[in-house]
């Protein structure tokens, strides 16, 4: 496919962003304070920045909730997560540069709760990525890591979290964030290697009235950033605070005169090529209403700039734009099943590689096909009077018979029984998982990746005369 340049149409005329003062230092502008404001911050577009077409697709499941980046750097490809809350599934995806894209990974049997996905760098292990996971509804958090292969394993689930938390954002390469709107409270978290959760530092004088959070280079210019960035679309402003890694906090802009209407905000390197220069934005601002977006370089004493303010490309109405790292867009229309990548107008602009493929109105199949077979499963029974214990059961069972050259892999295990169990496995691999609990007819992910065969132990609460014969477990698998 040509790449194609996608013009401002004139937009650039009026300026959507009508800041009002930067302000620097002025202490705990967080607040219920106001800052006053002492400097105007003129806002002026870069002449000739544009967005470039790489790849527009049709056919995408109009169902997806979440679209998660994780990958911050400029490698490629470029991996994120789609995540669809009423089936209970996600695919893994990577995109190149020229736009074309693969689904790495599909998962099924996830929990239909997750309220929301942040990608941060604790593993400290190249090739892998962490996942914070949280679901608002039962006060879980889990910490998970997705390899270079796709395979993700929970390394941490922690309950009794705050089933208020309305805003969850990354710090530097070992933290996150997190808002809780309703009390106007906040908290700053660290992470070991092994997803471990630890509190640093809480907030309990924040504004309840912060509509969205992001991060990005605004003062330091370097990935992964330390700073924060919140909008009141209320009261039409934004402070800016840099996140030191002992949870302090240095205040670095206070802005008034905002928009109303921003529906997402996100911090990024995003490289333009104008007629008489270049320009980098680290802010990118969408109105899903408006259908337009700005891009703002936040710079020397936190004065802004509008290098670019366009209509959304494609016309189509886009449901949500999320940046891929740094300069790459992708463009997700839910009611259409519509999706486009775009790159800012860098130069030197990427020329696909050409393919054997003939030329299509899309450089792959609109409908992607999953690599790995269908998932399966199987139910175990466990035995009960392991030990002459009563409330502990066991059993053994043989790996699936599958695909010449994959292995079976747990994606979900289900306790049918009407119990409460505690369940232990250990795979013919030597790989041991558990106790790990489950309620009645609850499934845990907590084994995925793990081979079926090998051996299970449980053991129940309540008397002996409550206790069944035996127990069973489904699991669900596929071959890999």
């Amino acid at each position: 496919m040509t790449s194609k340049p996608f013009a401002t149409t004139g937009l650039t005329d009026r300026r959507r962003l009508l800041m009002g003062a930067a302000v620097v230092g002025l202490g705990a502008v967080i607040g219920h304070a106001r800052s006053v404001p002492v400097a105007m911050a003129q806002a002026s577009a870069l002449a000739g920045a544009s967005l470039t077409e790489l790849a527009t697709y049709t056919g995408w499941r109009r169902t997806w909730d979440l679209i998660v980046p994780l990958r911050v750097d400029r490698a490629f490809p470029r991996t994120f997560l789609l995540y669809d809350r009423n089936a209970g599934e996600a695919k893994l995806i990577g995109v190149d540069a020229a736009g074309g894209f693969r689904e790495a990974r599909q998962y099924f049997n996830w929990k239909r709760t997750w309220t929301t996905f942040i990608a941060s760098g604790f593993p400290r292990t190249i090739g892998v990525t962490g996942l914070i996971a949280y679901d608002r509804t039962s006060g879980i958090l889990d910490t998970l890591q997705i390899d270079q292969f796709g395979n993700v394993d929970r390394l941490q689930s922690l309950s009794n979290w705050r089933r208020t938390w309305s805003a969850f954002v990354p710090i530097g390469t070992a933290g996150f964030l997190a808002y809780d709107r309703t009390s106007g409270f906040a908290s700053l978290f660290g992470l070991d290697a092994a997803g471990n959760v630890r509190e640093i530092r809480s907030f309990n004088d924040w504004r309840e009235t912060w509509d969205l959070i992001t991060i990005g280079p605004f003062t330091s210019g370097t990935i992964p950033p330390g700073d924060l960035l919140l909008y009141d679309r209320g009261d039409r402003e934004a402070e800016g605070l840099t996140m030191q890694g002992n949870g302090q906090t240095v205040p670095f802009a206070s802005y008034s005169g905002w928009c109303q209407s921003w529906t997402s905000m996100q911090g990024g390197t995003f490289l333009f090529r104008g007629s008489n220069g270049t320009g980098t934005a680290d802010l990118m601002l969408f109105d899903q209403s408006a259908q337009e977006l700005e891009f703002i370089d936040i710079g020397s004493g936190s004065a802004l700039t509008s290098l670019l303010l366009t209509a959304t490309p494609g016309a189509r109405s886009w449901t949500t734009v999320a940046a891929i790292g740094p300069d790459l867009l992708l463009l997700y229309d839910r009611t259409n099943g519509s999706a486009a990548f775009y790159t800012t107008s860098r130069a030197p602009i990427v020329v696909p590689t050409p393919t054997p493929i003939p030329p299509t109105p899309t450089p792959i199949p609109p409908t992607p096909t999953p690599p790995i077979v269908q998932a399966k499963s199987v139910t175990v029974r466990l035995q009960q009077g392991r030990g002459n214990a009563f409330n502990s059961y066991s059993g053994k069972f043989d790996n699936p018979k599958g695909v010449t050259g994959k292995s079976d892999r747990i994606t979900g295990v289900r306790n049918t029984a009407d119990k409460r169990i505690a369940l232990i496995h250990r795979d013919k691999s030597g790989k041991r998982t558990g106790p790990i609990f489950l309620k009645a007819k609850e499934t845990s992910h907590a084994f995925d990746g793990m081979g079926v065969g090998g051996d299970w132990d449980a053991t129940i609460t309540g008397s002996q005369t409550e206790a069944p014969a035996r127990i069973a477990i489904e699991i669900s698998y596929e071959f890999r």
